[in-house]
């Protein structure tokens, strides 16, 4: 069932300039390659100012470039004047050069293209605007709390790529989490063998899902109780105030003694410290009471193969008007969970209730979303089997990095599938020989400009988002 999302890869072409100021005359150029899971790659030095690093990154999960080692020193004004001249120096060279680049992969101008919608959320299911949905919107509630990812008419969704057996995310963590690491290894182990049981397999995956958090909310449950018992709360929000305070800088509530243990465990709640960690999931919940509340209910779902998804249902959390706020532990039901095949998990259930060709389509349409905005976080609109320009390569992140250049084309499905089984792969293969013969004449000239008294040079970059690459790492 998953050879159709293989076989219908999603990918973006990048392409541009990043701003260089090499210390040595003639500047020592290098040619990097790079392959990423990340949304971006790690920080490269592209010159100093008063002795301070100043870096730059690339958008994309493939990427090729031309670099400068090592770099020279700018006074702040200097610096300045260099942004601003790379800024107003290359708007037309990167469409050219991403031209270049997609002429070779087969692209056909003649093309469907069309808009989509773009909204600063941190990930590609949540963009629900791309596929005519409500915004999802990041603005944190008066609680702190981030919103529910994913508000729809088939209902409220945490969606996440991490997977379930990993520790440390979305509620999993601890002693148990590492249980549930272990039990889903050993699902695995024993269906190896027989490939056809598949469906089976994630079937028991899911169930030790649901087992995991069923035990988790008689511990939750029990921590709630005990820092609510001597204290009548008015809303959730004070609690989770509370609630917040209690687990920051390590602290936590002890909940268990060593004589109650067995009849925890029989109970299937777990014991020990309720820390931040473990928090992690009541906190938020208790800053979305609208979504989490008995009429409503949210549905997790996590990744647990390639093209392959659980969704557990429903996490809900009462209370309010006298009594404790508490997990509904009968909200969450073995017969709800769901496993499901595809780009993301709720990718079926978005094509059900639009007008989209199929499942593949939703994730396409979300993913070039989520590529326009990484491109430029000021992004509203992007278009596809077009080329755009999504930045001039003048904005720096919060953090301080510089962006390059950037215009891009989102791929259709025939030239998609040619940069992932042609241009990538050979990409890869002559970078791995060092061919810069090859490199240069992919990336062509890197170009020199001048501001203040000096010259600087404009380094060529190559790029490709692949959809399924940084989901699930194939």
């Amino acid at each position: 069932m998953t050879q159709k999302y293989k076989s219908s890869p999603i990918v973006s072409a990048l392409a541009g300039y990043q701003q260089f100021f090499p210390s040595k005359r003639p500047p020592v150029e290098k040619i990097g390659n790079i392959n990423t899971r990340q949304a971006t790659t790690d920080s490269i030095k592209l010159y100093s100012s008063n002795k301070q690093d100043v870096s730059g990154f690339y958008t994309g999960n493939h990427i090729i470039y031309k670099y400068y080692e090592p770099t020279g020193d700018l006074t702040e004004d200097e610096a300045f004047q260099m942004r601003l001249a790379f800024a107003s120096s290359f708007n037309d060279d990167g469409k050219k050069l991403l031209q270049n680049v997609i002429q070779r992969a087969g692209y056909d101008s003649s093309g469907k293209a069309f808009k989509i919608g773009v909204e600063k959320v941190p990930a590609a299911e949540e963009q629900s605007k791309a596929i005519g949905g409500r915004a999802a919107g990041t603005a944190v509630g008066r609680g702190g709390a981030q919103p529910v990812d994913i508000r729809s008419g088939f209902g409220n969704f945490e969606v996440t790529t991490s997977r379930l057996d990993k520790v440390g995310h979305h509620g999993i963590y601890g002693q148990e989490g590492l249980k549930l690491q272990e039990k889903i290894k050993q699902v695995r182990t024993r269906f190896k063998a027989n490939k056809k049981d598949d469906k089976k397999m994630y079937e028991k995956i899911a169930l030790e899902g649901y087992n995991y958090f069923k035990g988790r909310m008689g511990t939750w449950n029990k921590a709630l109780l005990k820092m609510q018992d001597k204290k009548r709360y008015t809303s959730a929000l004070k609690v989770r105030k509370d609630l917040a305070n209690i687990v920051k800088g390590g602290g936590g509530i002890s909940i268990g003694t060593a004589m109650g243990d067995g009849l925890n465990r029989a109970l299937g709640f777990t014991t020990g410290f309720f820390n931040k960690g473990a928090a992690e999931l009541t906190l938020h919940a208790l800053g979305n009471m609208r979504e989490y509340s008995p009429r409503q209910g949210v549905s997790y779902s996590f990744t647990v193969d390639e093209f392959k998804h659980v969704i557990l249902q429903q996490f809900v959390l009462g209370g309010g008007k006298g009594k404790p706020y508490q997990w509904k532990t009968s909200r969450l039901k073995k017969e709800l969970s769901e496993v499901i095949t595809g780009f993301a998990a709720t990718d079926a259930k978005f094509a059900l209730q639009g007008k989209f060709s199929s499942d593949i389509d939703v994730a396409t349409r979300r993913a070039h979303a989520q590529t326009a905005y990484r491109a430029n976080k000021t992004n509203v609109s992007t278009k596809t089997n077009t080329i755009v320009t999504a930045n001039a390569g003048a904005l720096v992140t919060n953090s301080g990095r510089l962006y390059p250049s950037i215009d891009m084309i989102h791929a259709d499905k025939e030239l998609a599938r040619n940069i992932k089984r042609i241009l990538i792969p050979r990409i890869k293969k002559q970078a791995k020989k060092a061919n810069k013969q090859f490199s240069s004449q992919f990336l062509g000239p890197s170009k020199p400009f001048n501001f203040s008294d000096k010259t600087a040079w404009a380094a060529p970059y190559v790029a490709f988002t692949d959809y399924a690459f940084e989901a699930f790492g194939k």
